[in-house]
This record gives C-alpha cells, structure tokens and sequence, in this order.
C-alpha cells in the first residue's frame, strides 16, 4: 500500500469501520510519505500477518503503529526519520511502549539524508539479505 500527499488523512482506517484481527492479510508492504496529519493508521490494533516493510517519510504526527504483539512477526525492514522513529509509540495491550519498540529497534534503518537520483539502483542490505531497490522521483 502505498498513500503519499494526502494532507488531510487523519486515520487510514475510519473509526467507525470495525476490523478483524486479520483485516488485511496480504499487505506486505506499508509506503507513507507527506501526511502531515496523519495520526494512526487504526484506532483498532491489527495484526497484519504479511507486512514485511514499513516506510514513513515526512508525516511528523504518526505516533502509533496500531499493531497487535502477535503482529509485525514477518516485518523485515522499517525505515524513517530518526526523529518519527525516537517519537513513536507503540499502541500494544501486553507490552509497553518502550519494550514494544524494542522489539523492532534491530529493523529499524534511519533515513538517509543522501539524496539519489531517479531511476538509480541502490542496494540495501541487512544481516538476512541484501535488496536492490530503484530509486523513484522525490515526491515534494
């Protein structure tokens, strides 16, 4: 999924929309960039059982991830601002905020301030695999 410039979303998901545990079950990769309002991603705590990358990029209110402490057990790679990532909390029923973020804090990856140009490969790697990425254009 993948959402950029929405300058008014608040929540991707409605409040009044009621979801189950398993709401989206494919999603495998979460894209956010320029929502300078968006708070949440649910008022509900979801598990999504498929996701494996999350990236947030300028959407300075984003506080909380909305995920189930089952969920978020196939997320490879999360990447961000340091400053989002240091202010984030972690909406969990079993854990609290700061043991929760814990638990991703190894598949975190700051951005980048380096700037790449469009259509330029870079590779991205961790300790599991390495990824070649295309660059696409700046989105401003």
């Amino acid at each position: 999924m993948h959402l950029y410039h929405c300058e008014r979303v608040e929540e991707l998901l409605p409040p009044t929309l009621v979801c189950a545990d398993e709401s989206f079950p494919k999603l495998s990769e979460l894209h956010l960039a320029h929502l300078p309002k968006l708070r949440r991603i649910c008022r509900h705590l979801l598990s999504f059982p498929s996701l494996q990358f999350i990236q947030v990029h300028q959407c300075p209110e984003l506080r909380e991830l909305s995920l189930l402490p089952q969920g978020g057990t196939k997320i490879r790679q999360i990447c961000g601002e340091q400053e989002w990532w240091d202010a984030l909390e972690w909406a969990n029923i079993n854990e609290d905020s700061h043991t929760a973020k814990l638990r991703f804090s190894n598949r975190f990856m700051p951005k980048k301030t380096q700037a790449f140009a469009a259509g330029q490969k870079i590779l991205v790697r961790n300790n599991e695999e390495e990824r070649v990425l295309r660059v696409f254009p700046r989105l401003e």
